[in-house]
């Protein structure tokens, strides 16, 4: 096994350890490109650009629910609106849903920030080992 096949095996294993809801992490990364993934903002951005944190609320009665448990004041969904640029008569239950639940997977996966950044601060040093004991 290579070098960069044993990264991405070790990127993979810990990737799976993640858990963010409504994102299918391993899903949405590119595998091919992991090696210019250097840090937190870099897995981020990979993230981000895949679209992993869009997620979508489909069907009336689920996007009341979640609205009903996340936003019952429709403050944070409105305002997440307003700010993407929508207006009252585009939006609906399920579009204010998807924004808000897509924001929740936005700030649920930022809270892994230091752990990611730790995993490539140590991944260097698992890459030599492995190599060290590969020479023997």
């Amino acid at each position: 096994m290579t070098r960069e096949e044993k990264r991405i095996e070790l990127l993979q294993e810990f990737v799976s350890t993640l858990s963010v809801d409504g994102v299918d992490l391993e899903y949405h990364i590119d595998w091919d490109n992991t090696d210019v993934v250097e840090d937190f903002d870099d897995l981020t951005e990979m993230l981000v650009e895949s679209g992993a944190f869009n997620i979508e609320v489909i069907y009336y009665g689920s996007a009341m629910e979640y609205l009903t448990k996340n936003d019952t004041s429709l403050t944070r969904s409105l305002g997440l609106a307003h700010e993407f640029g929508y207006t009252p008569d585009n939006i609906n239950s399920e579009l204010l849903a998807s924004l808000i639940k897509s924001e929740d997977a936005r700030e649920e996966w930022d809270e892994y920030s230091s752990e990611v950044d730790d995993f490539f601060y140590e991944l260097e040093d698992k890459l030599d080992e492995y190599e060290e004991e590969e020479e023997e």
